[in-house]
């Protein structure tokens, strides 16, 4: 039973639908992989190429889609068939048996040159020579990826084994998680610690939260601070800050005593933290708040004199990602600092971006029966211009703006609808709310050369 509901749910998971599917004598056709298709006749399982030419005619008792080369497909043992045995072997794209031996059941296919599989009652990792890795002690082992295998046992302990079936990380912990080449984290009874993919142990099991950051560091907590270890796992910044976000243009904003500074890739202080708020770097510039004026400053913390408006204005040779970043910039902080509705700031569950044109995101809406959430989803070029009036939104050019809300409580979203106008933020302060506005005007003129 067990097997069949897997192959069933391996098959049913890649079905597809296209315009030669009525033309072609199979009950069923999957999506291309490895510019190969499974098709079903009769209960039997075969694959097809690109050309919709049958390479492999339907005769298998259930199989997986290509990998690596290679496909798992099972067949009944023709000594035992009465009986209903049945193994599993791998063919290449001739149908040809690829890798030697038979198994009781496919548990992962090839990733990285390596397979999982039920061989004398025992889960197994064979290469493609039917060669199987000394691995003795764990009892389960899950795909590769980077070169290592998370493996747990009996008990559901985890450990991490290298491509030659070495365990580099002992069996011993509740989760473990392969975050790079180089780097595991481990978790036991809610601590976190690290080891290399050498099988050395980095930390103790001292943080209560990991992150990753976009360029390769480690955000970790200890006792309520953050602090952040490189790529290799070496710390670079002690856990001193309250907040660490994203590194852009090699500098990330920090925390620490409810001001905000600048920290470099080497986790030195770059520019001091004293400011009421720290923006991310675009273009060399970020913006920050000090005794509540907000302005410009360089990668060198120094006073830069101009706006949004005339950052966008007095730059002819503005690129599209730079203007992009700069709108974004702007709607994000009034969203998130103005969500739409009669309360406390929130911090977003998503913030806005641009994609092929089309700009989506997602915000919170308050009602009386609690806080809901609003998706949409608009192209650029049909945003015909701002409006405010102590609340902020787009017109648009027809029915453009596509919206979804989830009720609240509930993560489900309703079905879309249509709209020529959104709401996206109650700016309670008008005097400052009307900065805002006239900033995004010019950002979205400036954008809209690039969409017109």
């Amino acid at each position: 039973m067990r097997r069949f509901f897997l192959s069933c749910l391996c098959f049913m998971s890649v079905c597809v639908s296209f315009s030669q599917k009525s033309q072609l004598p199979y009950d069923s056709v999957a999506a291309f992989k490895e510019d190969m298709a499974m098709v079903t006749k009769n209960g039997r399982y075969g694959f097809i190429n690109r050309d919709y030419k049958e390479l492999i005619p339907p005769m298998y008792v259930s199989a997986y889609d290509f990998s690596e080369g290679v496909a798992a497909v099972e067949v009944y043992d023709s000594l035992t068939a009465a009986e209903g045995n049945s193994a599993w072997i791998f063919i290449d794209k001739t149908g040809k048996q690829a890798v030697p031996g038979n198994y009781q059941f496919l548990e992962y296919p090839f990733s990285e040159g390596l397979a999982v599989v039920d061989k004398e009652n025992k889960k197994v990792v064979i290469n493609k020579k039917g060669e199987v890795l000394a691995i003795t002690d764990p009892s389960w082992v899950l795909p590769f990826q980077f070169g290592f295998a998370k493996v747990k046992n009996d008990q559901m302990q985890y450990g991490v084994v290298n491509l030659k079936g070495q365990l580099v990380v002992p069996v011993e912990y509740e989760q473990v998680t392969l975050l790079s080449p180089k780097l595991v984290q481990v978790e036991k009874e809610g601590q976190l610690g690290f080891y290399n993919t050498k099988g050395k142990k980095l930390t103790k099991l001292m943080y209560q939260e990991v992150d990753t950051l976009n360029n390769g560091f480690v955000k970790v907590m200890e006792k309520g601070k953050y602090g952040l270890l490189n790529k290799e796992g070496i710390e670079v910044v002690a856990p001193k800050y309250v907040q660490i976000d994203d590194f852009e243009e090699g500098l990330a904003p920090v925390k620490r005593n409810d001001k905000w500074g600048y920290i470099d890739e080497k986790g030195k202080e770059v520019i001091p933290v004293k400011y009421k708020f720290a923006n991310s770097f675009i273009n060399g510039k970020a913006t920050v708040i000090m005794n509540d004026e907000e302005f410009f400053i360089d990668k060198k913390g120094k006073y830069v004199n101009e706006h949004y408006t005339d950052f966008i204005l007095s730059k002819e040779s503005l690129t599209k990602e730079a203007t992009e970043k700069a709108f974004l910039h702007i709607l994000n902080d009034i969203v998130t600092k103005y969500p739409y509705a009669e309360s406390e700031e929130v911090i977003m569950d998503s913030l806005f971006s641009i994609h092929k044109g089309i700009l989506s995101g997602s915000y919170r809406e308050y009602t009386p029966k609690g806080v809901g959430v609003m998706r949409l989803s608009m192209p650029v070029s049909k945003i015909k211009e701002v409006w405010y009036d102590y609340n902020m939104g787009f017109y648009l050019e027809g029915n453009t703006g596509t919206i979804q809300i989830a009720k609240p409580g509930e993560t489900r979203f309703e079905e879309e609808s249509t709209s020529g106008m959104v709401h996206l933020a109650a700016l309670k302060d008008g005097a400052h709310g009307q900065r805002w506005i006239e900033q995004l005007t010019i950002a979205l003129n400036a954008l809209k050369k690039y969409y017109p």
